[in-house]
Order: structure tokens, then sequence, then C-alpha cells
């Protein structure tokens, strides 16, 4: 008898396992979106991005690190419709954002949304480019199920202003532009379709992208029956040798 509850045993361990395994995942993106470019005292904005799920998400957390000795936190904000609830601490970078009301659909993140908006001012800085990023990226769907997200980065160039308070690279351009006066139309027409950026362009996109687990609290699930059942089946073995002396 002891044999065939060994058996049972190794069998429900396999069975459980296999559930654990085969649970569903799905794919989130994280994007930080915003000026590629500044000067110094330029107040820049980044907003955080996420896919969204087809069950849709209800909640986010993660944290956002930046050198403090270029950037100053300016503010943070709720974007995406019918979310509110808003925790940011500035000393650890920590935000946690839900929506505002339980169960309303309509604040569902199913698509492409902007969640979050932080504003930051550039100090006077020899720097010459900066980095923004966000690790620890959770998210909660509508089924109170986690859903984890890989780090996200944007670097942000920091040019240099004239006397006039333009930056260098729109000189370059305006020299640039002096110097073909001459051209005639149809070529100044053919470079403006050269430099043109073709619409859609995510290159200065900074996105995160993995493949997740759609339901943490499954696993758990599972993992709790696994040990219940082995303990139960050894502590009936227990009992039935002891039984078997008595």
């Amino acid at each position: 008898m002891i044999k065939n509850l060994k058996k049972i045993l190794i069998i429900m361990i396999f069975t459980l396992l296999s559930m654990s395994i085969n649970v569903k995942a799905s794919t989130t993106n994280t994007t930080i979106v915003g000026e590629d470019e500044c000067t110094k005292g330029d107040v820049i904005t980044l907003e955080v991005k996420v896919q969204g799920t087809e069950k849709g998400l209800i909640g986010a957390q993660g944290k956002i690190s930046y050198d403090k000795e270029v950037l100053e936190y300016k503010s943070c904000e709720i974007v995406a419709s019918g979310w509110k609830h808003l925790t940011f601490n500035e000393n650890t970078g920590i935000y946690l954002a839900e929506i505002e009301t339980i169960g309303d659909e309509k604040a569902f993140v199913k698509t492409e949304t902007a969640i979050l908006r932080f504003k930051f001012q550039v100090k006077e800085t020899t720097k010459t480019n900066t980095t923004v990023s966000i690790d620890e990226i959770i998210y909660t769907d509508s089924e109170y199920q986690t859903i984890d997200s890989g780090n996200v980065s944007k670097t942000i160039k920091i040019v240099e202003k004239d006397n006039d308070g333009n930056n260098n690279n729109d000189n370059e351009n305006n020299t640039n532009n002096n110097g073909n006066t001459n051209n005639n139309t149809s070529n100044n027409v053919n470079n403006n379709q050269t430099t043109n950026t073709k619409p859609g362009n995510t290159n200065n996109q900074n996105v995160s992208d993995k493949v997740l687990p759609n339901s943490g609290m499954s696993r758990n699930i599972i993992i709790i029956a696994i040990i219940l059942s082995i303990v139960g089946i050894f502590s009936y073995i227990k009992y039935s040798r002891y039984k078997g002396i008595k």
C-alpha cells in the first residue's frame, strides 16, 4: 500500500508541475516617450506608456532613476483616463498608480496608453547627455494577476545654446540652409523629401519587450497545492506505519 501511495504522490507532483508550467503568459511593452534633445534650463516632459493587455491593466508600479546632478524633479502626474490614485516618492523614485474606481471597465488599459507624465528641469551641467531609467516595473490586470515588465531607459542629448538663445544644432541647420539659397526650387524639394522623417518612426523610443506570466496568483495556488499534497500523503504513510506497529 505504501508503494502505491508513493506512486500516487509522484503522479500528483508531476501533474501539478505540468499545470504550473502550462500557465498562459502574455506580452506587454513599456515605453519612455519624450524629448530626445534639450539645452540647459529646459523643462523636459517624459511619458511612461504601456502596451496594455487583453484583460486590461488597472495598476502600475515601478522605480524611476535619473542623474540628480543633471536633472531636477518637477512633477509627476497620472494621464491615463479613469486613473487617479498616485503615490510617488521623490527620494526613492518608486511610483504606484491605480484606476479610480474598481470595476470601471472604461479605465482598463487594453491598448497602448500613457500612464504617467514626469517633468524635469535640466541643470547647469558639463555633461553632454543623461539617461532616465525605469526598473522593477509591475502591472496588475483586472483579474488581480501581476504582470512584470523589463527595464526601460531613454538617453537625452544636452546641447549648448549660442548667444541668441538657439542651440548649436539649430545654427548648423540654418548655416546649411543659407548655403543652399542658390539652389533652384526643384533641388530644394528633393532635399526636403530626403530629410523628412517618415511618420510612425519609433527609433527614438526605448521599449522593453518581455514574455510575462499571466497568473502570478495561479502559480502560488499550484505551489501551495503541491506542498499540501506532499505533507498529507507523508502524514498518511506515517500514520499507517504507526497503526501497524501498534
